[in-house]
């Protein structure tokens, strides 16, 4: 998957209640103008051990100081810790159609996050979609 850093929200950030770095969507990243822009949000590094509850709310402005509304529509709510377990993939696929030129997201963490559990967040090129057996290839040979 292919990175463009200034479209990156958060960068494997400690999981706890924060705003992420502001996002613009330029003329070449428009929801519902072209084909469907995927997202990518997931928990790396470990699992997210502590945490009672994590909602990640998609917010969108007209610039990068704001204002900020909630985008309607896009909110993640996990309660379940079996969910918040490493490389796991939240959310959304794409983003929506509604979402404006500049996004942030809200993260509201409850309980206390003691696992190595960080998040990561961006806007990305294509899905990002699991490895499979068979499907990692190394220096010409096949692996997993």
């Amino acid at each position: 998957m292919l990175i463009d850093s200034n479209l990156v929200f958060l960068d494997s950030a400690e999981a706890k209640t924060a705003d992420s770095l502001p996002v613009p969507l330029n003329s070449f990243w428009k929801p519902g103008r072209q084909e469907p822009i995927p997202i990518c949000l997931k928990i790396v590094g470990g699992d997210l051990t502590g945490a009672t509850s994590l909602k990640v709310q998609l917010q969108d402005g007209c610039a990068a100081e704001g204002p900020w509304e909630d985008v309607p529509g896009a909110a993640i709510a996990l309660t379940d810790a079996a969910r918040m377990k490493a490389g796991r993939s939240l959310g959304w696929r794409y983003l929506p159609p509604a979402a404006g030129n500049w996004l942030r997201l809200k993260v509201t963490v409850a309980g206390t996050v003691t696992g190595e559990g960080r998040l990561f967040a961006a806007v990305v090129r294509e899905d990002d979609l699991p490895w499979e057996d068979g499907m990692h290839i190394d220096g010409g040979v096949v692996r997993g």
